[in-house]
This record gives structure tokens, C-alpha cells and sequence, in this order.
């Protein structure tokens, strides 16, 4: 689930500004190029270079094949086989467009960054002023090997000041395991990371899908430190055929493994109850509802508050009537993805409901 590790190292890509960055800049310089030819237009001057092109300016330097200087205008454009490094990363691409006075940068045409175990690939990269904030444009996609992980997008922005940074229009992450197989799927309208907080957060269609849950609704937290994803606004999650409901649902994880679930408000759970009638379905509700999970199959439901559980008992493949119980916390017990006890602790009642009216209400 460490997906905000995506987006922190997404933040570091804004660090191409090192720590003279408030200091005058040198002038760039032509280290090397086959060809140099000077051009006076009026009263613009210009500089063609053509093959082996070598430039730098301090930390920062760049090869390509051909190359415009307008000193002048502090415009520099850099074309085919583009390489512009510093100290902390490689950026690669067909067109560079560079402003030597201010350090702003725009790529295009197969854009590919790489930073330690990151890489970035986009059709375009625009850092503004100072090389703080950034655009990317276009099939923006960015692996982190350590982690197998992927998000996906066609457009993103970064924020060096407030270590923030966003990730629009289709964004996906993607978790895999060691062998390449998808372990987690996070998909929403905005991907967004706030640095400062250590804190991310998903908005609009979110939907979470990892083994056999799938939990959906209309915004998603994830709080870094206590490794929690909540989910707000109509929050809903499906395990197989049970669903739960609620006004939040927190998604909890140790390590990349989910361990629980916990609703809170209006929490409603329900699994079949019956498997040649889909309508009679276990419910179980109240204030609030936690789920433990264990190697990704549901083991423990408690109900707390105010807590009713409406369940149909089977035995021996026989449907032998329905139970209507209340309390104030409610323990269930699951066994082959079936309801295989009820515990009811505080202010017990119950009705026992035959097979023969329950079939008559069918």
C-alpha cells in the first residue's frame, strides 16, 4: 500500500534547484561541438551547433546533437538525443527548451527521468522558475523498482516549497509482487501528497482493489505513519459476496498485508445467508463495525453500539429458520467464508424465526 513512497519521490524530482539556487547564475558555456556558426539577424544575435554539443552551467550540464543559443534572451534549445544531468538525476528527451537566467526547463518528445530507483517517463516535463514547480503532460508514468510499484496518469504538477505535489486525469497506481502479479490497484479522479504532513490523499471515483476487497468512495486519506486508509463519502467494501457499509471505513495494513477493517457510523455488513436465494442475506449493524482478516480471508466481525444481527441458520446443508438478535456488541465468527457463531454480550434479545415463514415471506 506504500503508495505515497510514489509520491514522495515524485516531490524530489522539483530538487534539480541545488544549493546555490538563490545565488546569480553563471553564465552557460560551450564546452564542445563539431560545428559552431554564429547568426546576426537586425539586431538579434544567435549561435548554431551542430554535433557532440556539450553545455553546462555550474552543476548542471547537457549533450545533444544540435543546439540555438540566443544570448540575448538567456534562451537556449536543445534537439535530438537530448541528455541533461546534475547531481541528483538524468533527464532525457528529444527537445529542451532552457532559460539560463532563471533555470526554467520545458521537455518534450519521449521525456525519460531517472533518480536513483525512480524513473519518469512523460511526453512532456515543464519546470517553471527557479525549477520549483513542475508540469508533466501526457502518458506520465512513474516505477519505483524497490517497490514494484507504478502510478500512471496524463497529467501531474509538483511543489518544491510545501513538499506537495498531484497526479490528474486517470490516475493509477499499481502494486506488484516480486514476480511481476498485480497485488493492489488504487484508481481515482486526483492522486494527491502533502509532505509536510506525510500524509495522501485520493479524490473523486476512488476505488481500492487488493485480493479479494474492493472498497470504493468518494475520498481516500492514507496516513503514512500509522500505515491507515480512510475512506469517506459513501464509503463501500466488498470481500467476495460481503459487503459493508458506513459513513467511514478505515482500511488498516501491516506491512503490505491488510489486517482490518473498521467502520464507524451507520455500519451495516452483510455475506450470504442463503445460496439459492440471494435476497436472504447475514446483516449485521450498528455504530460501529471492525473486521479482522487474515491471509486475505475474513476471520472475526464485532459489532459495537446498539448492535442487531439478522442471520439464517443452516444444518447439515438444511435451511433450519432464521435468528433475530440485538445487544450491545455482537461477536461473529466466520469459518469457510460462512457465519459459524454468534456471541451477543449486554442487553440480550432474540427472536427465532422457522424455515417454513421465512420460506413463506419468499
Amino acid at each position: 500500500m506504500k503508495f505515497l513512497l510514489w509520491i514522495t519521490a515524485l516531490v524530489l524530482l522539483t530538487g534539480v534547484l541545488d544549493a546555490a539556487a538563490e545565488k546569480p547564475r553563471s553564465p552557460i558555456v560551450l564546452r564542445r561541438a563539431d560545428v559552431l556558426r554564429s547568426h546576426t539577424e537586425g539586431n538579434r544575435q544567435w549561435q548554431e551547433l551542430r554535433g557532440d554539443v556539450w553545455m553546462t552551467q555550474d552543476s548542471f550540464s547537457v549533450t545533444c546533437q544540435e543546439a540555438f543559443h540566443y544570448p540575448d534572451s538567456g534562451l537556449v534549445i536543445f534537439r535530438r538525443n537530448v541528455e541533461c544531468t546534475d547531481p541528483n538525476r538524468i533527464l532525457l528527451a528529444h527537445e529542451v527548451i532552457y532559460y539560463e537566467w532563471t533555470g526554467a526547463l520545458d521537455a518534450s518528445g519521449d521525456v525519460r527521468i531517472y533518480q536513483d530507483t525512480l524513473s519518469v517517463t512523460c511526453y512532456r516535463v515543464k519546470y517553471l522558475d527557479g525549477r520549483r514547480e513542475a508540469f508533466l503532460y501526457q502518458n506520465v508514468r512513474l516505477r519505483e523498482d524497490n517497490r514494484h510499484l507504478l502510478l500512471t496518469g496524463q497529467e501531474g504538477y509538483l511543489r518544491e516549497a510545501d513538499q506537495y505535489g498531484r497526479v490528474t486525469v486517470n490516475p493509477v497506481l499499481t502494486e506488484r509482487d516480486s514476480v511481476g502479479n498485480v497485488r493492489m490497484e488504487i484508481r481515482g479522479d486526483t492522486v494527491e501528497y502533502f509532505g509536510e504532513t506525510k500524509r495522501a490523499r485520493v479524490r473523486g471515483h476512488v476505488e481500492i482493489q487488493r485480493g479479494k476487497l474492493v472498497a470504493t468512495g468518494d475520498r481516500l486519506d492514507y496516513i503514512r505513519e500509522t500505515e491507515e486508509a480512510i475512506l469517506i463519502g459513501t464509503p463501500q467494501a466488498r470481500h467476495e459476496r460481503d459487503e459493508i457499509l458506513g459513513d467511514t471505513i478505515t482500511l488498516r495494513f501491516d506491512g503490505e498485508e491488510l489486517r482490518q477493517v473498521f467502520v464507524a457510523g451507520h455500519a451495516v455488513a452483510t455475506s450470504p445467508g442463503d445460496s439459492l436465494y440471494e435476497e436472504r442475506r447475514h446483516r449485521m449493524e450498528g455504530k460501529q463495525i471492525t473486521l479482522w482478516i487474515e491471509n486475505d480471508n475474513l476471520e472475526q466481525i464485532f459489532v459495537e453500539g446498539t448492535a442487531r444481527a439478522t442471520y439464517y441458520i443452516q444444518e447439515e446443508d438444511q435451511q433450519r429458520g432464521m435468528n433475530e438478535t440485538s445487544g450491545d456488541r455482537l461477536r461473529v465468527l466466520i469459518e469457510n467464508n460462512q457465519v459459524s457463531r454468534i456471541q451477543v454480550v449486554g442487553g440480550t434479545e432474540g427472536r427465532y424465526i422457522p424455515q417454513r415463514l421465512v420460506d413463506r415471506g419468499n
